[in-house]
């Protein structure tokens, strides 16, 4: 699923390779006792998946999110990047996009 040289990248965090990629997901899945993730809208184009994502954590943290997925010909995951959104009636009205990824991001 993912490609050897994936780049795993957010608002704190930025890895490359399937190793470090996995293992931050896994870190992050393990600081957790109970998780809830609804997906709000999708998007796609050519090579690349978006979601609007509201992420409930322990019952204690909500995270408006938007994942973009980028996919190599082969249909392995060459990228996951999450841009932290605001909340406001169920909708992200604003992101914070990490000034590195801001040109990826209007690719999209």
């Amino acid at each position: 699923m993912l490609a050897e040289e994936v780049h795993l990248g957010g608002w704190n965090i930025s890895v490359f390779g399937k190793a470090k990629a996995i293992r931050e997901t896994v870190k992050n899945l393990a600081e957790a006792e109970s998780s809830e993730i609804h997906i709000l809208a999708l998007y796609e184009s050519t090579d690349t998946v978006a979601g609007k994502l509201h992420i409930g954590v322990d019952g204690k943290i909500d995270l408006y999110l938007v994942d973009a997925v980028t996919f190599n010909a082969q249909g392995k995951v060459t990228a996951i990047r999450s841009y932290k959104g605001a909340r406001r009636l169920g909708q992200i009205t604003s992101l914070t996009i990490p000034r590195r990824f801001r040109q990826e991001w209007t690719a999209i």
